[in-house]
């Protein structure tokens, strides 16, 4: 008997790394194929968003406007929440890729910025991840969206709020393997 969405989805993003916000198991409907969708929060990657500092911009904040505040710091931290939600779409069966996955990840990994810590300039950072991806059968494709795009106020930032990994299937691009290039991130070994 073949493993439900939901077993594969325990076995694959552990509780300690992972928050589930949904699995969709396709295999239930007809003409779907075995596929799964999971929604993912890695509790180990935040948005770089002051959002107090977004809605003082956003209101003009002062004391007489705090209506203004307290409702952009609640709408905000939604927007904030769901931009930190990353998602696969694999088959059950083989953990192949069907499609791209979306894949959030500290910026340091996908954004053009020199970090005093990290001696490895930003193109050699990235040109490593590519390869890694590379060799697990995936083409990898990256983005990012910056805190004043979430907050909805014009003021631009520096840096992006939250960066994103987009693995495309280019041969045998599974899930298992994505996530441990995702774990290496976070450990600090990519």
């Amino acid at each position: 008997m073949a493993e439900r969405c939901e077993d594969v989805v325990k076995r694959l993003f552990p509780k300690e790394d992972f928050e589930i916000r949904e699995v969709i198991d396709y295999s239930k409907l007809e003409n779907y194929g075995p596929y799964c969708l999971v929604d993912y929060k890695d509790r180990h990657v935040e948005a770089d968003i002051d959002i107090d500092t977004e809605c003082e911009a956003k209101c003009d904040y002062d004391e007489e406007d705090e209506e203004c505040f307290d409702e952009c710091v609640k709408e905000l931290t939604e927007i904030v929440d769901k931009a930190e939600v990353g998602s696969f779409y694999f088959d059950k069966d083989t953990l192949s890729l069907n499609g791209a996955a979306t894949i959030p990840v500290n910026c340091r990994h996908v954004w053009a910025e020199e970090y005093d810590d990290d001696p490895v300039p930003f193109d050699e950072r990235l040109k490593k991840l590519e390869e890694r991806f590379d060799q697990i059968g995936c083409h990898l494709v990256s983005d990012w969206i910056h805190g004043h795009e979430l907050a909805g106020t014009g003021e631009v930032d520096t840096s992006p709020a939250m960066c994103y990994l987009h693995p495309y299937q280019r041969g045998k691009c599974k899930v298992d393997a994505v996530l441990r290039i995702v774990r290496d991130l976070r450990l600090e070994r990519v």
